[in-house]
């Protein structure tokens, strides 16, 4: 037999290990977010880069919005409207389509990146070339820009999305705003006939965050409501429309496609007509305390923060409240408060079948109480009559307790028997994105 030059030898070669699990983020970086501050330093370093304009805005964009990475770089010009100064946002995961207000150096920034892109594209935001960008250009973008601000950590594009809700939970503003995908939805829409007034429509959630709001100019805009409302009848509880005049018959047509229509007549008698003079300065006090509790959330528009800060009420020689006529504000040179109306009747709780939903839900919420009860072997809560009397005559305690109390002040300062409804709506304005 042939003698064979093979021979045994060790292996050089180590066999392959499973890699390394990604680290948690918490060991990359103490949070998740980014504070006002930091969002204008990484804008301000972005600037600089070769298409620093489109950069910032992009970021910029992100924040005022909440976008995630893949809804920014799928944003379309035909999407913001720039007359009414609103953007039709379009979410991903399944999140529902919503209109949000556009500010004002937002909207520079937009129109100044429309005029200077090139070549022209239906996307908003695009590469050199022209083609859209993608979601790991900007998340580089984000980093490169992190980098140059000195964050101290690495930036990803998710960040700013955080930094949106981030800023909503400091103002006391749920981030329902942001993602509104679940949950009932009400509306409420201020009809307008010919002449300058407007047509306006807005929803809001239930915890008291506005989704959407958009104005007409034209005389009969039902079709515009119409497909403006659509998104959303799957999850609109209550229509309130002001059916004063053409409002009515505004109001049939939406019935008749579907909706839940409340006819809202706001000249008609109050519930408490103790208080009020009609059932609109009702409804714009329930507003006004609405405001004094911090639920109203995603307000942004100018427009509809000056009209609601522009209303005026006093009291009538019969001491109800009422509110100051439109013949009178036009005299101080106030326009017909269009958009103020229809985020009155958005935050209107007009529905019929209310207190019987309230009965049902009381005697579901009793009933479970009573299982509870009876499998820990405690004795039963107490009925629903017995509360419901502890609960009005506390609160009867408190409105005369009120009640007294101002007559003490009024007499003792002298107080005016009028102002503003809002007053609170100073506030609320501070607690907005700058």
């Amino acid at each position: 037999m042939a003698k064979t030059n093979l021979k045994l030898v060790s292996p050089t070669s180590i066999n392959g290990t499973v890699p390394p699990r990604r680290r948690p983020n918490a060991d990359l970086r103490s949070r998740e977010y980014l504070t006002e501050g930091e969002i204008e330093r990484l804008m301000k370093a972005a600037k600089d880069n070769r298409y620093g304009h489109r950069d910032a805005t992009m970021i910029l964009v992100a924040y005022r919005h909440g976008f995630r990475a893949s809804e920014l770089v799928d944003l379309r010009w035909d999407q913001i409207d720039f007359d009414t100064a609103t953007m039709a946002v379009r979410r991903a995961k399944r999140g529902t389509p919503s209109t949000h207000p556009i500010m004002g150096d937002e909207l520079r920034a937009l129109r100044k990146l429309q005029r200077e892109q090139e070549p022209k594209s239906p996307f908003v935001f695009t590469s050199e070339r022209g083609s859209p960008f993608t979601t790991a250009g900007f998340a580089r973008l984000v980093e490169r820009a992190g980098e140059a601000a000195e964050l101290g950590f690495k930036a990803h594009p998710h960040m700013l999305r955080h930094a949106t809700g981030f800023y909503l939970a400091n103002a006391g503003q749920g981030t329902r705003v942001l993602s509104s995908d679940d949950g009932g939805l009400h509306a409420g829409i201020d009809v307008a006939g010919p002449g300058e007034d407007e047509t306006v429509a807005v929803i809001r959630d239930s915890p008291g965050a506005i989704v959407a709001l958009q104005a007409w100019g034209r005389p009969d805009p039902r079709g515009e409501v119409a497909a403006f409302l659509a998104p959303y009848k799957s999850r609109l509880e209550s229509v309130n429309v002001d059916s004063a005049g053409i409002g009515y018959y505004f109001g049939r047509h939406l019935s008749d496609l579907g909706y839940l229509v409340n006819s809202v007549n706001v000249g008609a008698a109050p519930s408490s007509p103790a208080k009020f003079g009609n059932l609109k300065a009702q409804l714009y006090w329930a507003l006004r305390e609405r405001f004094e509790a911090g639920e109203v959330a995603g307000l942004t528009d100018e427009l509809t923060l000056s009209q609601l800060a522009s209303i005026r009420y006093e009291h009538n020689p019969r001491g109800q409240v009422v509110i100051e006529s439109k013949e009178d504000a036009r005299k101080r040179g106030v326009k017909s408060p269009d958009r103020a109306e229809a985020v009155m009747l958005a935050y209107s709780n007009r529905d019929p079948m209310a207190l019987a939903k309230a009965w049902y839900k009381s005697v579901a919420l009793r009933q479970r109480a009573e299982d509870e009860a009876w499998a820990q072997g405690k004795p039963p809560p107490p009925t629903p009559g017995e509360e419901m009397y502890k609960r009005c005559q506390a609160r009867a305690a408190k409105w005369l307790q009120k009640i007294q109390e101002f007559r003490e002040i009024q007499e003792r300062e002298d107080l005016p028997n009028k102002g503003r409804i809002l007053p609170s709506i100073v506030n609320y304005v501070t607690r907005r994105p700058a």
